[in-house]
């Protein structure tokens, strides 16, 4: 089963836009966790839970990006068979070097 895992970002993008619902079209799962729903300001019916993820990696990861994509790429680095939708350039590439696959808002609804 394949899982996304979405930033903040890509959940204003498709709100703004009024395309949450495109998350599930890609994906069998779609997740994110406390901080992203924290920086989101309410919880996502279509993300399908919250899922915990490895303070230790998250510390050192905060210290170059925010909690939401901290995170994200923390909970992307214990769960396999997934993708890292963050736009952040700087935090895809890190993840990608970690291993994570990573698109973007746009590769997801262009996916879509």
């Amino acid at each position: 089963m394949k899982t996304d895992i979405v930033d903040t970002n890509c959940l204003m993008l498709l709100d703004k836009i009024d395309h949450l619902s495109l998350l599930t079209r890609t994906s069998d799962r779609v997740v994110t966790t406390d901080r992203v729903v924290f920086e989101f300001g309410r919880e996502i019916q279509c993300v399908a839970g919250i899922y915990q993820y490895d303070t230790e990696q998250y510390d050192e990861l905060q210290l170059q990006f925010s909690v939401g994509e901290s995170s994200c790429i923390a909970l992307a680095l214990e769960t396999s068979n997934t993708i890292l939708i963050v736009d952040d350039k700087r935090a895809r590439k890190v993840a990608e070097a970690k291993g994570i696959v990573c698109t973007g808002t746009l590769g997801l609804i262009l996916l879509a």
